[in-house]
């Protein structure tokens, strides 16, 4: 949809899905390969026995159209009752072990499609924790949920259908034609005229399927971002009255999906009904001629059946082939969804040598960091400063100016471009992430907070932390009291995202959250941001009261919050504009000093 909410045009979805369609028609075989292969390894056992189990059904199915022109042939035509009864001996044994062939192949089918659709699940997952920060600022939420709904489920279709729908009735088209050629050379040639017929016609309803499916996918993503949105913004949206708006923009969206989906589901059913109209055509000349031909003594009573139970069988498995495109094309359109999230370059990673870094005294060194963000949103460069081990280091500047981005460095969350960073003297890229990470704290200004208990909600700061470690955290938080006036206590159940705490309460619970581990270093994200004043001044007087044994680094914007720390960094810009304590750079009247005068001024008119 455009920004003034109009339905996009058929052109617009043509020119969108005109890279997807020509990558499709290109390398489809390579991304199935390239996809499923690493999802059905763990289970090669199970589709080696499944593999033998469709070749000894495709070995029954070939011996019926045999079995059924010896018994017209040699048995009817002639009344030689022994050849009858053993063919009815033989098709009674045989229906017996088709039957449990058959269900063998739906368990073993219904165990290795479930098994793969849950280890995807599980490698998306897993790969969420991978992504780089960035990611998640430049992607919408409803479209990363839309990757675990509709895409998960169109693969599992598709992983579905392969067997019934496509590897066994190719398998039935295979064996058609051999024994049609070995009934009758000329009948089989006229047969084969089904082949041209259903290429042309539903190969190019096909290709449009395809790419509609890849586009009902985008759409049912934009869909769901939508409603993530709407229930994110429900305070907003009652607020500013915006509901018969956001209403309009919902249905402007949905309009745009039932048009893509329509289409969808035509041409799906085009490709179906142009097969059946190629099959219908050659059958009627297939019969004609055969039944010419077997009362002419061409060929006998027993190959005329046998071939039309033949071209028969193999009609209904091309028609059952085509009648799964629909699941093959929304399967593939996942598939290529699923593939562009799974080859999203990775944030940090672990280096194959990396170390564990040990106990930290927390002394932090940037030696010409650069960073810049995809797009070029944001650029730093040769930035190098020196933050002292059990000492408060506060970052400041306007928005954008680097702040977060250096506690992100900092995390290993994203890497520089250039230069180093030094904990201890040694740079965090050779050490673990685990024990990285392991001996910081961090605050988020945006504080989280699970839909559980208030324990479990601190303990996740810890691996099997102790009820006397989570309630040593919350003291040093001053949260223990608050926690035991509760009727649950540390049982309470802080609602989703915490909505059942206050702004300073949730805050605390992430600062006895951080301080769970026993931090050297601790992280201050804008930690106080969105506060009232009094819970504000509360807050910074336990972190300074916490702070005394351990190195802060603060981002803020705040600059009230930071005014006692022991060195103040000034950014702007990405670059380093000025460093000193609160009382040197008012005496410098720079960028501190305007900024300082302006929040005060702010304050007083406040």
């Amino acid at each position: 949809m455009s920004d003034d909410g109009a339905i996009e045009s058929e052109e617009d979805i043509a020119a969108e899905a005109a890279a997807p369609q020509a990558k499709l028609a290109l390398r489809d075989g390579e991304l199935l390969r390239r996809f499923l292969q690493p999802l059905a390894r763990p289970f090669h056992d199970k589709i080696a026995w499944l593999l033998a189990c469709v070749g000894v059904d495709t070995l029954f199915n070939i011996s019926f159209p045999i079995v059924e022109r010896l018994t017209i042939d040699e048995g009817l035509l002639v009344r030689n009752w022994s050849v009858v009864f053993y063919v009815i001996l033989f098709i009674l044994s045989a229906a017996v072990a088709v039957t449990l062939i058959g269900l063998a192949m739906d368990v073993l089918s219904a165990r290795i499609c479930s098994g793969m659709t849950s280890r995807l699940r599980e490698t998306m997952y897993a790969k969420l924790d991978q992504l780089p920060l960035s990611y998640f600022h430049r992607t919408e939420g409803g479209e990363i949920l839309s990757r675990f709904s509709g895409d998960v489920i169109a693969v599992e279709d598709g992983l579905g259908a392969i067997l019934p729908w496509l590897i066994l009735p190719g398998l039935e088209v295979v064996y058609s034609i051999i024994l049609m050629f070995s009934f009758n050379l000329r009948l089989a040639l006229v047969g084969m005229l089904v082949f041209p017929l259903n290429m042309f016609a539903p190969r190019l309803f096909t290709r449009r399927s395809f790419t509609l499916g890849y586009e009902k996918r985008r759409r049912e993503a934009r869909l769901l971002t939508s409603v993530a949105e709407q229930l994110a913004a429900q305070p907003i949206v009652r607020a500013f009255s915006l509901a018969q708006s956001a209403q309009r923009r919902f249905a402007a969206l949905a309009e745009g999906w039932r048009q893509t989906a329509f289409q969808f589901d035509l041409y799906s059913a085009l490709v179906e009904r142009a097969t059946y109209t190629g099959v219908y055509v050659v059958h009627a000349l297939v019969f004609a001629i055969g039944a010419y031909w077997a009362f002419s003594d061409v060929i006998s009573l027993g190959t005329l059946v046998a071939f039309e139970t033949m071209f028969l069988s193999m009609g209904d498995a091309i028609s059952h082939v085509t009648e799964s495109v629909p699941m093959l094309a929304e399967g593939v359109g996942g598939m290529r969804h699923l593939s562009a999230f799974l080859d999203e370059p990775a944030s940090a990673q672990e280096a194959p040598d990396a170390v564990p870094i040990g106990p930290l005294a927390a002394s932090l060194e940037f030696r010409e960091v650069g960073f810049a963000h995809a797009g070029g949103r944001f650029k730093m460069a040769g930035l190098s400063l020196l933050i002292p081990a059990q000492t408060r280091t506060a970052l400041v500047g306007r928005s954008g100016s680097g702040k977060s981005t250096l506690i992100n460095l900092i995390l290993r969350f994203e890497d520089p471009c250039e230069g180093t960073i030094l904990l201890d003297g040694k740079d965090i890229r050779t050490a673990t992430l685990a024990s990285l990470r392991d001996g910081m704290g961090v605050v988020f200004q945006e504080t989280f907070l699970f839909h559980t208990t208030i324990a479990e909600n601190i303990a996740a700061g810890k691996k099997g932390a102790t009820r006397a470690e989570i309630e040593a955290a919350s003291k040093a938080a001053e949260l223990h009291e608050f926690v035991l006036s509760l009727p649950q206590g540390y049982q309470t159940i802080v609602g989703e995202r915490g909505s059942q705490m206050s702004g300073g309460q949730r805050q605390r619970i992430a600062i006895a959250r951080a301080l769970l581990r026993d931090p050297a270093l601790l992280l201050l994200d804008e930690a106080t941001s969105g506060l009232d004043p009094a819970t504000e001044a509360a807050l910074v007087e336990t972190i300074e009261r916490i702070a005394k044994t351990r190195t802060v680094v603060a981002a803020s914007h705040r600059l009230s919050s930071i005014a006692g720390y022991d060195r103040i960094i000034v950014l702007d810009q990405g670059r380093l504009r000025e460093s000193g304590t609160h009382t040197q750079l008012l005496r410098k009247a720079g960028l501190y000093a305007t900024l300082w005068r302006r929040q005060r001024a702010g304050a007083r008119r406040s």
